[in-house]
């Protein structure tokens, strides 16, 4: 058990303000090496076409998808939050995930990763289908904050999404306490499918996932292969 915690505390950082001062350190371990619930948000193409607007056009977004592409970005990402904040980043691209960089006024301000949907519904929580895709890890780089970077990269995603790459459902999680998180994607017209708690403490590599609570709706269970607006 020692072991465990010793590799998650090597592979993480006191990042964001609540984690601030002797509180913020402890909640801090306690979220990320005990346990922390978090909000699963979906956005459903059925039920809506678009993102609600938003009219900031000066945020665009650039998709990177191998780890020799984010090496010119590294050095500021280390920079911006801690020396080894970028470590996991080959491993992710070996996965198959991708990296969304944000720019505002062509400077980096913040990134999410990307999951693609498979044909068995590769999953974290939820099975993620063809059609289906999954952002994640998202971040806005701590000088950049409080100007509403996230929504805007958010809205900037979905709109990517749907419209280059034909996506039926996008999904995502967020601690139900990082409420600017949460705001962010609901400003833009996600909705929650549920509430998790995340177990981490006797885990070795993959956490255990306990539904606290579902929605009504279970519509996001279902694999969709086209877009009826009716159902």
């Amino acid at each position: 058990m020692l072991k465990n915690l010793a590799r998650k505390y090597s592979n993480k950082g006191f990042v964001g303000p609540k984690y601030h001062g002797l509180t913020g350190k402890l909640r801090f371990i306690f979220q990320n090496f005990i346990s922390h619930r978090e909000n699963i948000y979906y956005f459903d193409r059925r039920f809506q076409k678009e993102p609600f607007p938003n009219n900031d056009t000066k945020l665009t977004i650039r998709l990177i998808f191998s780890y020799t592409d984010s090496l010119p970005f590294i050095a500021e990402f280390e920079r911006a939050y801690y020396e080894g904040f970028t470590r996991n980043w080959r491993k992710c691209f070996a996965c198959g995930e991708e990296l969304v960089l944000a720019f505002y006024e062509e400077k980096p301000v913040a990134f999410c990763w990307i999951q693609v949907g498979t044909s068995s519904g590769g999953n974290y929580c939820l099975p993620y289908f063809e059609g289906d895709y999954r952002s994640f890890r998202a971040g806005v780089l701590p000088d950049k904050r409080g100007r509403n970077f996230q929504a805007m990269m958010n809205h900037a995603v979905v709109v990517y999404l749907i419209q280059e790459r034909s996506a039926h459902r996008i999904y995502s999680e967020v601690y139900v306490d990082n409420i600017p998180s949460c705001k962010a994607y609901e400003k833009i017209g996600f909705r929650i499918a549920g509430v998790i708690r995340v177990w981490s403490l006797f885990s070795s590599s993959q956490p255990y996932i306990q539904w606290v609570r579902f929605f009504p709706s279970r519509s996001h269970l279902v694999k969709t292969t086209t877009i009826d607006p009716t159902e």
